[in-house]
């Protein structure tokens, strides 16, 4: 059984269910590893982000980064996956400022 108080063990499951292209479920672990207040919170912004653009939710994905920034501004891949995203909707100027 999941460990309920055991924030990795939500994110590793939300992870597994990514993979498996379940990214409705693997949302809902990555919230309820969220709920319990990880010090990882980028890296889960980072997936849920990457679960909701296999969706095509965009409003959720860039909701996601932001949430990710506000946790650890120099957290690296944030900056890398939101300009990859910002380019590919075609938002160049904002993206390229992740970039850097």
């Amino acid at each position: 059984a999941l460990a309920p108080k055991w924030p990795i063990a939500h994110f590793n499951l939300a992870n597994a269910l990514k993979d498996q292209h379940r990214n409705e479920e693997a949302v809902a672990e990555y919230q309820a590893a969220l709920a319990l207040d990880p010090p990882f919170k980028p890296a889960i912004f980072n997936n849920m982000a990457l679960a909701y653009g296999v969706m095509n939710r965009n409003e959720d994905v860039l909701r996601c980064y932001n949430l990710a920034l506000e946790a650890d501004a120099t957290f690296p891949e944030t900056h890398n996956n939101l300009a990859s995203h910002l380019s590919a909707l075609g938002r160049l100027e904002e993206a390229e400022h992740h970039f850097r």
